[in-house]
């Protein structure tokens, strides 16, 4: 692993800029960013590579006035070139994104080294934010697995930033007896998260095609059956409507109902059951979003971009349950 971030490195700094010595430089894997009492706090988990190889980490920490003061401080702190183009992910306080987020994005935009694909998060009720370790790892997991949480980039944060149409989801980070949590979503309203339901969190991300592999249970009669997403498509169009129409192909993976799985007929009857359960976890995050008038599903984006008007809204699902690699006809197995 160390060989490749080295490769990398010296690629990106090939023409970019004179050649510094690896041991020169404090590689920032993560950075944190905090604000209380008009006081900004910065913290920086960095890897150093020794000129014997040997590899240590460290975390960094900085107070200021600004962000840039509190940057500053760092650099008095540490004698080697902070680079930036190995961050893994940053996390935001919810003071930061209230109302500092303006002069957050104006930092981070500075840096010509800092790249677009690192994850963006947020937390609440943890006392020892430095200490946060494999967040990013946390999040893809959570994300891979299960259909409630996202990943959210930075390159989305700047572009929802830009367009000041699409309102931000972020990932939250928590804490449960001693074990890092990120399965929540919250959104900022006034000066408070807003946090979605584990069906609105699931309906976001099935309008918005995050939800592949995640898994689905759902109540049958004299049971329930679970899902595993194959695939899922979610298309808007307008005609007189504004429709939201979402297409999925599942994998029944568990199953304990009273119907005989053999009949296509009792197939069709499960299918019905989860295709409405999802309208219904669509159409709690549409309700959770007009709200609060917060558009984090893009439909003022889908509407400006198309030069369409805004129009009453129809949610449609249709789940198919197949066997994976074939054809729904297919009996399940």
């Amino acid at each position: 692993m160390k060989k490749i971030i080295i490769l990398v490195i010296i690629l990106l700094l090939t023409g970019c800029f004179n050649y510094k010595e690896l041991s020169e430089l404090s590689l920032v894997s993560s950075f944190i960013l905090d604000k209380e009492n008009e006081e900004f706090t910065i913290y920086i988990n960095i890897l150093d590579i020794e000129k014997d190889e040997k590899e240590t980490t460290k975390t960094l920490t900085g107070k200021g006035k600004t962000i840039f003061e509190a940057a500053r401080k760092i650099n008095e702190k540490n004698h080697k070139i902070l680079f930036n183009s190995n961050i893994d992910y940053i996390l935001l306080s919810k003071n930061i994104l209230i109302d500092s987020l303006d002069e957050t994005i104006d930092y981070l935009s500075r840096d010509t080294h800092l790249p677009f694909n690192f994850l963006v998060m947020t937390y609440e009720n943890i006392d020892d934010i430095s200490s946060l370790d494999n967040l990013s790892k946390i999040l893809k997991t959570s994300s891979e697995r299960y259909g409630e949480v996202y990943k959210l980039d930075y390159k989305t944060l700047l572009n929802n930033y830009l367009s000041k149409r699409i309102d931000t989801l972020y990932p939250v980070v928590t804490k449960k007896d001693d074990t890092i949590l990120i399965d929540k979503l919250a959104f900022i309203d006034k000066d408070d998260l807003i946090f979605l339901s584990k069906e609105e969190q699931l309906g976001f991300n099935i309008i918005n095609n995050n939800s592949k592999y995640s898994v689905m249970t759902f109540k049958c009669k004299g049971g329930y059956f679970t899902l595993e997403i194959l695939s899922s498509k979610t298309n808007m169009n307008v005609d007189k409507d504004l429709n939201i129409i979402n297409n999925m192909n599942n994998k029944l993976v568990s199953y304990n109902c009273d119907y005989n799985i053999n009949d296509i007929k009792n197939i069709n009857i499960l299918e019905e059951i989860a295709s409405k359960e999802i309208e219904s976890y669509m159409n709690k995050s549409l309700n959770k979003s007009t709200s609060y008038n917060k558009d984090y599903l893009g439909i003022n984006d889908y509407l400006f971009k198309n030069k369409k008007d805004k129009t009453n809204i129809t949610i449609k699902s249709k789940v198919k349950i197949i066997k994976e690699g074939n054809l729904r006809g297919d009996l399940i197995e």
